[in-house]
């Protein structure tokens, strides 16, 4: 069983009278969750939009066929 007054140490910031706010430590963490939401929501995205556009096959540039044409008069 713990002693309550060992359960204090003077590591700890309560005993030296600095108090922390909690939504000031909260908010790192809270930033870092949405980040990785909207990273997973951006790369679902792109997967989405890759898989529904036709595959473009890289191939050398093609110029257009020559037209016939007549030689005047």
């Amino acid at each position: 069983m713990v002693d309550k007054q060992t359960a204090q140490t003077s590591d700890s910031p309560v005993g030296d009278g600095q108090v922390i706010d909690f939504n000031a430590a909260k908010q790192p963490h809270v930033l870092q969750r949405k980040e990785g939401r909207v990273q997973a929501m951006r790369e679902t995205f792109k997967a989405v939009r890759e898989a529904s556009q036709p595959s473009k096959a890289k191939s050398a540039k093609t110029t257009k066929p020559a037209k016939n044409r007549r030689k005047k008069k």
